[in-house]
């Protein structure tokens, strides 16, 4: 006997409907997505912009927490570029043009920078703008830990896990200013380790 051949051409008819309905919801969401990441761009750059001033920096940031009541949209300039994320540099510049994956590949043997690739004008103003990004969201976590958080212990983990992302992405911007391939790398793999940290204990989407 044929596998599901019990089922009546109503019901696998009633099936394929379910699972068009599953899939244009998620296409739907997608796009949600996609444009509130969008629409606070502009914000995120204002934010990068700001990095290495800190009084500036504080004042950008307070700004984006007032305008933006979620935070996700503003993470996910992380992701890559055709699902709403930033576009650093040409496309091309970051593994799969995406800031999340571009530093998980930066962080390995193969995909690290040399101090040539450093020196390189035009390679090192891309790599100092994903910083800034990095730097400017960073700013900004803190300010959200109430939405995350459960409980003391959750907001405590919260707000090291937020101070660890902005030492980080610091030390990532001084090691691309300096040259330093070595402290590049370590930057890097501290970020990726923060973050991986911070989804484990707290990633919603």
């Amino acid at each position: 006997m044929r596998r599901f051949a019990w089922l009546s051409p109503v019901a696998v008819a009633a099936l394929g409907v379910c699972f068009l309905t599953v899939v244009r919801a998620g296409d739907d969401d997608d796009k949600d997505k996609i444009a509130a990441a969008k629409k606070a761009e502009p914000d995120v750059e204002k934010l990068a912009d700001a990095a290495g001033k800190p009084d500036e920096l504080k004042k950008q940031a307070d700004a984006v927490v007032k305008a933006h009541d979620e935070m996700l949209p503003i993470m996910w300039q992380m992701k890559p570029v055709d699902k709403g994320g930033m576009q650093i540099g040409k496309p091309g510049t970051l593994d799969r043009d995406s800031i999340e994956l571009g530093l998980l590949k930066l962080g390995t043997k193969k995909g690290a920078p040399t101090a040539k690739d450093l020196g390189d004008q035009a390679k090192a103003k891309d790599l100092q703008r994903m910083a800034d990004v990095i730097r400017g969201i960073a700013e900004i976590t803190p300010a959200y830990a109430p939405k995350y958080a459960k409980n003391k212990q959750d907001e405590k983990a919260w707000n090291d896990l937020s101070e660890g992302m902005k030492k980080s992405s610091d030390d990532l911007r001084a090691a691309i200013k300096a040259g330093d391939d070595k402290a590049f790398v370590k930057a890097t793999n501290d970020l990726n380790h923060n973050c991986n940290e911070c989804h484990t204990k707290f990633r919603d989407n």
